[in-house]
């Protein structure tokens, strides 16, 4: 494990390693953004401490810069920052996993963020040790990294019997990417993969572990929630869209947004119900929000 402090200020990159205390022997140091991206494109599955502020920070262009690269794997970012740029600061860090630490720092603090980015990053490089053996492609879209159609559609006929058994609630979205007929015209067949890998990640990195993922009838993605009823479930999906709004497919001359339409059903507790009649009800309300743009999420409403 490596750990980049990234500060235009000598003094404050000193400061930060001081406070790493044992970590501090694993630290690499640099004023330059471009250097970060250097780093992290030989080695991206490393810690990069960063300080965050709203008006002077350089790190939204290093986290556009990461997901440009299109890495495999992405580094994790702590950042530190005002009590007032909490919110901005958790923002900006978009599908990119990492964490904000208000300043001033205390050691214990920083260390244990450092621990948990760590556990973080090893987690990530197991999963990404999976997806590239040969068995792994039968479980996971080798495009989006999420489950392909078979799997997701088992793991949730699973989920939803359990669900039932226990008598505990679940939710259940179809997600699509808004005109991607007329992007993909404008920006060529390529744009596809591209947009779906964006979307497929991003959505991965906003859900919780044991959160399903899958690919869907090619152009769509289908996201299961156990145990979060139909507000939470657009709650969630609410964090995806922001998220993905500060982040673009990487073209060579520019940065194209892409907006997704959700439609979100539920299973209460309680009710008995099928994983089509979940499907067909998330199908109809996706098919409102994608009529509607003033309507990115429609929660179904009988």
């Amino acid at each position: 494990m490596k750990i980049i402090v990234w500060d235009a200020d000598v003094d404050q990159r000193r400061a930060i390693i001081e406070h790493l205390g044992d970590f501090a022997q694993n630290v690499v140091e640099t004023n330059q953004p471009e250097y970060v991206l250097e780093f992290l494109q030989r080695d991206p599955n490393q810690i990069v401490i960063a300080n965050y502020e709203k008006r002077t920070s350089h790190v939204e262009e290093v986290i556009n810069g990461i997901l440009a690269k299109n890495l495999k794997v992405h580094p994790y970012i702590i950042l530190l920052t005002a009590e007032a740029d909490q919110i901005q600061a958790a923002e900006c860090l978009g599908p990119i996993p990492g964490d904000y630490i208000v300043v001033p720092l205390k050691d214990s603090e920083l260390q244990a963020r450092v621990k948990i980015a760590d556990q973080a990053l090893k987690k990530q490089q197991g999963w990404q040790k999976n997806l590239d053996t040969y068995a792994s492609h039968i479980i996971f879209d080798p495009i989006t990294g999420a489950l392909t159609e078979e799997v997701i559609h088992e793991r949730a006929l699973a989920e939803i019997s359990r669900t039932q058994r226990e008598n505990s609630e679940l939710s259940l979205a179809l997600i699509a990417i808004r005109d991607l007929k007329g992007l993909i015209e404008t920006h060529g067949i390529g744009f596809r993969e591209k947009a779906l890998e964006l979307v497929g990640y991003t959505l991965r990195a906003n859900v919780r572990l044991y959160d399903l993922v899958g690919r869907w009838q090619q152009d769509y993605f289908l996201l299961v929630l156990p145990g979060a009823n139909l507000e939470n479930g657009g709650r969630v999906l609410g964090r995806v869209r922001k998220a993905l709004t500060s982040i673009g497919v990487a073209l060579i001359a520019q940065l194209v947004k892409v907006n997704i339409a959700v439609g979100v059903s539920a299973l209460v507790s309680g009710e008995t119900k099928s994983f089509y009649a979940l499907v067909d009800e998330a199908e109809k309300a996706l098919a409102k929000a994608m009529a509607d743009e003033e309507k990115a999420i429609v929660l179904w409403d009988k």
